[in-house]
Order: C-alpha cells, then structure tokens, then sequence
C-alpha cells in the first residue's frame, strides 16, 4: 500500500469533520437549564446565545412555559451586548401569561451587535405559581407583519438557530420545623383535655 493510499482516510475523515464544524449553527438556551423556584417565590433566568462564530447583529425571540406553574413578571435586554438600535422597529413585544408566553423578544442592533461567540441575551424574571415541572422553550420572533425575525451574523448572512430547552421546578414552601412542633403540642393538649372530660 503506498503512502498516498494511507493518507486518504485521514484526509477523508479531516475533510468531514471540517464539515461539520462549518455547519454547526448557534444555539439559543437558558442559564441554569435546570433550577428550582417555591411557589409564591421568583428565580431569575438567563437567555443565552452561543456558538455565534461569526457574530451577530441580533434577531427576534419568543419563549413559552407552562402558564398554570410560572408567571413571568419581566424582561431586562439591557444585558445584550448590542446597541439594540432596531430592537422596537416593526416589533410587538407581549407577555402573555395565560398562555405561558413571551412574543416577539428583540434584541436586533443597528452598528453594534455581540461581537463574540457566546453572549447573554436577557435576563427573565418568573414567579412560581404552583407544584410541578415547567419546560422553558424558545424560538424564533416575528415582525408585526408576520415575517421571521431572523438573526444575522456580521457577514450578514442569516444564521441557523437550535433552541435548547430548560426545566424550572416549581416546588411547594416547605412548613417549617416550629409548624409541625407546634401541630404536635396542640394535638397533644387536645387529646388531655378529652380524657379529663371523660
């Protein structure tokens, strides 16, 4: 076997893994992707992106949850590295809490956008409403008109997004040690109180 027929397979395999590096797209989550709110109490989470290589002026965002377990009480964009300048152009951001979603996030700039390959988008603010496991999911914004709010790197070309989910446990406040200490004595005097009667 010569010298050029050994090197094909490794050439072969450099060329396809370059390959797949190249199509990689961004992704779109959250920070923590698993946490734990009481109810009655607020966490708040980050959406992030990363894998951004090339950059990226911004684009639009909607996120959903599970309306009867969290309540979001608000959005911060300021952290987007972005000037925002196109952030409110032909946008109608909506929290609609009976149906579990944010519309339309967008964090779209005019001459900065996030230079670097991971950066934060925004910061949530949710409420626990009652006991059980939220899934947080995003996904691509629109325009007022309908249109994708699509997301572009500094080539301006439109970037491929995956969207990675988070859970956020909504568990019941605890009673505290004194409740059940409490419960206890009471139960007790009141099981006295029936034998001196009888």
């Amino acid at each position: 076997m010569n010298f050029a027929a050994k090197l094909l397979p490794a050439f072969a395999f450099a060329g396809l893994m370059a390959s797949s590096f190249a199509s990689q797209a961004a992704t779109i989550g959250f920070i923590p992707d698993s946490a734990s709110v009481t109810t009655g109490g607020t966490i708040q989470i980050k959406l992030v992106g990363s894998d951004f290589s090339n950059g990226t002026f911004g684009g639009g965002l909607s996120v959903a949850w599970d309306a009867s377990l969290l309540s979001l009480q608000s959005f911060d964009t300021s952290v987007f590295p972005g000037d925002l300048g196109l952030a409110d152009v032909g946008v109608d951001t909506v929290i609609d809490n009976n149906a579990g979603k944010l519309e339309n996030l967008s964090v779209a700039s005019f001459f900065q956008g996030a230079p670097d390959a991971s950066f934060d988008i925004a910061v949530l603010t949710f409420k626990g409403l009652a006991s059980g496991t939220s899934l947080l999911q995003a996904s691509l914004g629109q325009f007022s008109s309908g249109f994708d709010n699509i997301w572009t790197d500094y080539n301006n070309d439109v970037i491929g997004l995956q969207f990675a989910p988070a859970s956020l446990n909504v568990a019941a406040v605890p009673l505290p040690g004194a409740a059940w200490l409490f419960g206890s004595v009471l139960l007790g005097g009141l099981s006295m109180a029936c034998r001196q009667r009888a």
